[in-house]
Parts: C-alpha cells; structure tokens; sequence
C-alpha cells in the first residue's frame, strides 16, 4: 500500500455514538416492518453496515464495502481476527458472500416451508433458531467488514427473530455483549455455530441476559 490505513479497530468516540444509535434504529425499524416480506442478502448487510458506520469511519469506503483486493481502495484489502481465529481471507470474501446470499436464500425458502406445515410451536421455533444460527455464525466466520461485523451480525440475528415470530431483542449494539456471547463467537469463528444456537435459545428465554 502506498500510505498507511487508517485504523479502525477502537470503539467510537462519545460524540459519534448518536449516529450508530440512529442508524441502528432506522434498520431496527426497517427489520420490524418488512422482515416478513424482504429475504436479506450480502447487498442487505452491506446497506446496513453503510447506515450504521457512515459518519463514523476514519476512511469513508470503510463504510458498506467488504474486505476485498481493489487497487482504488486499497485499505479494505487487510486481514482480520477474532482471538486466534482469523476471518476469511479478503481476496475471497467477495465470493464467499456471493455463495452465503445464494444458500440463505434457499435455507429461507427451506425453512419458510417448513414452518408453514409445521403444527407443532417447538419445532418452529428450533427449526427458525437454527436457520439464524447458521445464518449469523456464518456470517461470523467470514468477517466480511473490517469492524462492525458483530453489530451487523446482531440485527441479523434479530431480523430472523421478527421474521419467525420470536420478537425483537433490543441488543446491545454500542458495547459488546460478554460471556456466553463472547464464547459463541469464538466457536464461529472455528466453524461451530452450536453455541451460537444454544444462546440463541437463553436469549430468547431471558430476554433481559443480552
């Protein structure tokens, strides 16, 4: 690279946070009214990202663009870690979420037909889980942002909630959730999205532990 890039790894200053906060709300609202009707894809999180992170980010196409080997923006070419665990490498995120649209796509499908004749509440509700378990650990595992992949993996999350009929978790989306999430996360990363399932499913039973 022929100037350095600017970091953007530390949490964001006070005086930024009202613009996360609103842009969480304007897709928390998005989530609430169409998850229903809309099938999300890489170009729906991207959006997103770029709602949240645009007055925040120390280069602006930080902002809704995925790590990638682009010489004219050379910056989101870089490598990214989550404990010992590194993301996809960038020159293949692009495809890798390309493939991540296409699966989800036919998983909602899946899942949607399921649950349709599906008479029993349980199996609904684990068969739903399951879908956004995968969906969001692997969305995880490739890391496809250089920051901000657990936000935007958060209101993943919650678009799932509100599209089976779980309701809506208000997520902490300024600071990280700890503990058992943190764990989940780990596991992701290493391509063991059971954890993830398994908070999922607290979560939803204590709402108030996120």
């Amino acid at each position: 690279m022929s100037s350095p890039c600017p970091d953007w790894s530390q949490p964001e200053p006070a005086s930024k946070l009202p613009s996360v906060t609103l842009g969480n709300a304007l897709i928390a609202g998005f989530i609430q009214k169409r998850a229903t009707s809309v099938i999300v894809n890489h170009g729906t999180l991207r959006n997103w990202h770029r709602e949240l992170f645009k007055s925040v980010v120390p280069l602006t196409y930080y902002a809704g663009n995925f790590r990638c080997h682009d010489p004219s923006r050379p910056c989101l070419g870089q490598q990214v870690w989550v404990g010992p665990h590194t993301g996809s490498d960038y020159h293949i995120v692009a495809n890798e979420m390309d493939a991540y649209s296409v699966n989800l796509y036919s998983y909602i499908q899946q899942t949607d037909s399921y649950i349709a004749g599906q008479m029993s509440f349980a199996n609904k509700v684990h068969s739903s889980l399951q879908l956004a378990s995968w969906a969001v650990g692997r969305f995880i595992q490739i890391h496809p942002f250089l920051n901000g992949n657990g936000r935007i993996s958060r209101l993943l999350a919650n678009y799932f909630f509100v599209r089976y009929n779980l309701g809506f978790m208000p997520f902490k989306i300024i600071a990280r959730p700890g503990g058992d999430y943190d764990v989940a996360m780990q596991r992701c990363m290493a391509g063991d999205f059971n954890g993830l399932l398994q908070y999922f499913v607290i979560l939803l039973a204590t709402p108030g532990s996120n």
